[in-house]
């Protein structure tokens, strides 16, 4: 959304191809944020390309890869000149006819370039941009100010939860004495939440050291649970990304293990972008010692809580302006190669 809302319309025409089965409000924003939009669903991926080709698009942008519902097979009919891969999809397509991928050096280093079948294009900015929400709750005073205790904290998926994860999560909560950690999914019920407390306690950690919730107070934003974690902790070798971003928006701080490939340093790309770049961790071991002296100095911890969401709002991450005229650069220079071959 703020690669759209900031593209100059004197330089992009922007048309959306929607394979959505259902719409919602974000939906009639992108919508509103486009020079054309097409429902896709139903269409043949023939049909689909006849219609991107019908457009005259000049440069084609995939956001799935493959994931779910995606239309990689459309791309193979070359609808249009240029076509190049962004954000949805944490790894190549393998597909020669995309030509590019946007990415940063950050989450594709130096060396990258090797598995990918795309070229990588370096955003200078970062790899996206972060879009708050509007009824973000306040991040409130830091929690361990009232409980006398730490609180580590994830909303990530369960799905990016592992043994190795468990045991780093397990080692941090116990340099922390009196520590616990608050997790905070739909999934942590029943056998699920029964399944992730033995698994914790195969690494030495009580239930009482461990809060699985999965319903939201009050019926509030799930965003409002950051309001009682002190200290984000990210999940490895998946990290999250959207999720870092709404951690740092409600003002926890994320210490993250970066990863060798794309899926293991999304948060540290995030994280680079609003200069918070010594909560990346190189190694295990450098991960317990961050979140151990994230967690031994209180009063700085409260400093960082108050003033980080004006912080990651003045930042590179939510700066769409500056997204928009680089991809346009981009666009532009990939074009005139196109024209030039």
């Amino acid at each position: 959304e703020p690669l759209l809302a900031h593209h100059s319309h004197a330089v992009v025409e922007t048309i959306c191809y929607a394979q959505l089965i259902h719409g919602d409000d974000t939906t009639r924003r992108l919508q509103s944020l486009s020079d054309g939009w097409h429902r896709t669903v139903g269409m043949t991926h023939q049909e689909l390309a006849e219609r991107i080709q019908n457009d005259s698009i000049d440069i084609l942008v995939d956001l799935a890869g493959h994931t779910a519902r995606n239309r990689l097979p459309v791309f193979g009919l070359r609808p249009a000149p240029v076509q190049l891969s962004w954000l949805g999809y944490p790894n190549t397509t393998g597909l020669p006819v995309i030509d590019y991928r946007l990415t940063d050096a950050i989450a594709d280093p130096d060396g990258a370039d090797d598995l990918y079948t795309e070229k990588l294009i370096r955003l200078e900015t970062g790899l996206t941009r972060y879009l708050p929400p509007a009824d973000a709750p306040e991040p409130g005073p830091l929690p361990a100010r009232d409980t006398a205790r730490v609180t580590f904290g994830s909303l990530n998926n369960l799905v990016k939860l592992n043994n190795a994860v468990i045991g780093l999560w397990s080692r941090v909560l116990k340099q922390v004495p009196g520590s616990r950690l608050l997790l905070f999914r739909d999934m942590l019920q029943g056998g699920v939440e029964e399944r992730v407390r033995v698994e914790f306690a195969q690494h030495g950690i009580e239930d009482r050291q461990l809060e699985l919730r999965h319903e939201r107070i009050n019926q509030c934003s799930h965003l409002s649970v950051y309001q009682e974690i002190d200290i984000g902790l990210d999940t490895f070798p998946w990290n999250g990304h959207v999720t870092t971003c709404e951690a740092l928006w409600m003002g926890t701080p994320v210490v993250a293990l970066l990863g060798p490939v794309h899926r293991g340093r999304l948060s540290a790309s995030v994280l680079h972008q609003v200069g918070l770049e010594e909560l990346v961790a190189e190694n295990p071991d450098d991960y317990v010692r961050i979140a151990g002296q994230l967690a031994s100095d209180l009063e700085q911890l409260a400093q960082l809580r108050t003033g980080l969401r004006q912080r990651v709002a003045e930042s590179a991450l939510c700066d769409g302006p500056s997204l928009a005229r680089e991809v346009e650069t981009d666009y532009r220079r990939i074009w005139r190669r196109w024209c030039a071959s």
